[in-house]
């Protein structure tokens, strides 16, 4: 299975993860979604949110295989992934003065 799946030029990452690490987790969540052991942040797939995240087995769905994906972010735990959300938010509110996320990512 390959998937539709794009990252951000400048993708945010969790402090446990290398670049080495990096260049791994990409190749494989492109391949093997099922194997690659992280959390992906992506813009939220409705107009209610602005953002999710969860873990890449999900990739693994139906769902998403026909859906273009757009990775924001990569973390290995589920603690790390809440922090990059908080950390996006507050990066966002600091800039702009506002959470206007999906405008401030550029999705």
């Amino acid at each position: 299975m390959s998937l539709k799946i794009s990252f951000r030029n400048d993708l945010y990452r969790s402090d446990s993860i290398t670049e080495d690490d990096l260049a791994q987790i990409k190749r494989d969540l492109k391949k093997k979604p099922f194997f690659t052991n992280v959390y992906i942040v992506i813009p939220a797939g409705n107009q209610k949110d602005m953002i999710e995240f969860f873990h890449s087995r999900q990739l693994a769905q139906p769902y998403y295989w026909e859906r273009e994906i757009h990775v924001l972010g990569v973390t290995r735990t589920y603690r790390e992934a809440v922090l990059m959300v908080r950390k996006l938010v507050q990066e966002c509110l600091d800039e702009r003065g506002d959470c206007a996320l999906r405008e401030y990512l550029s999705c």
